[in-house]
């Protein structure tokens, strides 16, 4: 199960790089900069948490969640 987790821990912020595309790319702005800068506060949230429980896969999530949420975030924000 150890191992697994981290899979899991990369394939959750993996899934946001289609929105990343459709942002920076396709210039496609059906997202809500809102939501996504949520997302992003809410990971930070969950870094802090696992920084401070020192939980790797927490860590590493929440890492790669905060960069591709605020990618798509700050994409939203700019192109709107």
């Amino acid at each position: 199960m150890d191992n697994i987790i981290y899979v899991i821990a990369f394939a959750g912020p993996v899934m946001t790089i289609p929105q990343i595309y459709d942002v920076w790319v396709a210039k496609q702005l059906s997202v809500n900069p809102i939501t996504w800068g949520s997302y992003c506060v809410i990971a930070v949230v969950w870094l802090c948490y696992g920084l401070a429980h020192k939980v790797k896969p927490i860590i590493f999530s929440n890492t790669l969640g905060i960069i591709t949420t605020g990618l798509v975030f700050l994409g939203a924000t700019i192109y709107r």
